[in-house]
């Protein structure tokens, strides 16, 4: 059987034993799994959004800690 050329699409064909069977060109396989592997990575918009949501979350924490640290402080300077 003769092989299909390299750009072609999906083509049905007879094999010895009179079953349909389909071949399809090696780099459109190979671009099709590559494809699929992309589904879950990041955009740079998500990095951008993400990158915003870091920063006010580490905001918030570093004024949580700044006012744990003075009412500490305050509460030792004021009981000893």
């Amino acid at each position: 059987m003769l092989a299909p050329p390299a750009n072609s699409a999906p083509t049905l064909a007879l094999s010895e034993d009179t079953k349909m069977t389909t071949t399809t060109d090696p780099l459109t396989e190979r671009m099709a799994r590559l494809e699929g592997a992309y589904e879950h990575l990041a955009t740079k918009a998500d990095l951008a959004q993400m990158e915003t949501r870091m920063t006010w979350r580490l905001i918030g924490a570093m004024v949580g800690m700044s006012g744990i640290i003075i009412t500490s402080v305050a509460l030792i300077v004021r009981f000893l």
